[in-house]
């Protein structure tokens, strides 16, 4: 389907497993999706440019986030994230300008690669240890994306100094607030 501009909603069937690498690049019309519980893996790249889409739930056998899955998805609005990922890849959520408000991660995310939290005005940092931080060969990446408009980082309460001490959680030390989740 990638670069289908005029698809607009998408039906899948409950027994899908998996979503190829760029599946729906480009599809710039794509505003409906709803991913099936079976789903198990989405390749990266998959909604790259779907400038459409407002709202996405990954399911919960979903254990990573691949790389640049939602990357300029401009007008994406609510990310609902489940229990169970474990990784969110390089610049999953790489968009600059967008109208996220909250984003959470959710307490089994372990590793975070760059670039890979969206510019969301609050994030709610679930993970009791601070999720290991990874940066790509090719450029000196934070976390977030872009961190203009964040104004506040909720961590569980009691991981304050694990916070600022991780690698790359540092940076964001000021944005840091204890929460019972």
């Amino acid at each position: 389907f990638e670069g289908c501009t005029k698809l607009w909603k998408v039906v899948l069937p409950e027994n899908l497993e998996r979503i190829g690498s760029s599946a729906f690049r480009k599809c710039y019309s794509l505003c409906h999706i709803e991913l099936p519980n079976s789903i198990t893996d989405i390749g990266a790249y998959a909604f790259r440019e779907c400038t459409s889409l407002i709202n996405i739930t990954i399911p919960d056998k979903v254990t990573v986030i691949n790389k640049y899955l939602f990357a300029d998805c401009a007008n994406l609005q609510n990310i609902t994230l489940l229990e169970g990922i474990t990784s969110l890849k390089e610049r999953c959520f790489n968009i600059y300008e967008c109208s996220i408000e909250n984003f959470t991660i959710p307490s089994t995310v372990s590793l975070v690669s760059g670039a890979s939290v969206p510019n969301a005005k609050i994030i709610y940092c679930k993970p009791i240890i601070p999720p290991s931080t990874e940066t790509p060969n090719y450029g000196p990446w934070s976390i977030l994306y872009n961190d203009t408009n964040v104004e506040k980082i909720y961590i569980p309460r009691g991981t304050i100094d694990a916070y600022k001490k991780a690698s790359k959680w540092s940076e964001y030390a000021s944005l840091f607030e204890e929460y019972d989740f």
